[in-house]
């Protein structure tokens, strides 16, 4: 019992599920693997630092900015609402608890820009994971 505990799915094996009666396939169990994998988080934190770099200030801007690096679009007005609450959640969260903001960032083998203030990169790195794990980027239409 305790060995599935520690299971990790393959994310081949998630996205390998034959459906014949649907040309796509997308589960709640793709979406747990996308946002979790090391490699995810990673280029998620990749992708906050560079915009962060790239001198945006307001969250406006950057979530713009990752949207428009991520889906060559921008985001639309009720997504943009969304995705600046779940910013303010973030901020309340990791403004108190900076050893978790800490521990996210150094996900991966790439180390982090210890330049940036780690609240602000773990902020945007969970606003690019959310939009890295938007089913419109995921799958094929």
């Amino acid at each position: 019992m305790e060995e599935l505990a520690h299971y990790k799915p393959d994310i081949f094996v998630v996205y390998s599920v034959h459906n014949e009666f649907l040309e796509r396939s997308n589960t709640p169990l793709q979406a747990l693997q996308l946002m979790n994998d090391v490699q995810y988080v990673e280029a998620a934190r990749v992708l906050a630092e560079r915009t962060l770099l790239d001198g945006s200030v307001k969250p406006h801007d950057r979530i713009e900015s990752i949207f428009q690096q991520c889906l060559s679009r921008r985001p639309t007005p009720l997504e943009l609402k969304a995705i600046e609450w779940a910013v303010q959640q973030f901020r309340s969260r990791f403004k108190e608890n900076t050893a978790d903001a800490k521990r996210l960032i150094a996900i991966g083998e790439k180390p982090f820009n210890a330049s940036l203030p780690p609240e602000e990169l773990t902020i945007f790195t969970l606003v690019a994971n959310l939009i890295l794990n938007l089913d419109e980027l995921v799958n094929r239409n």
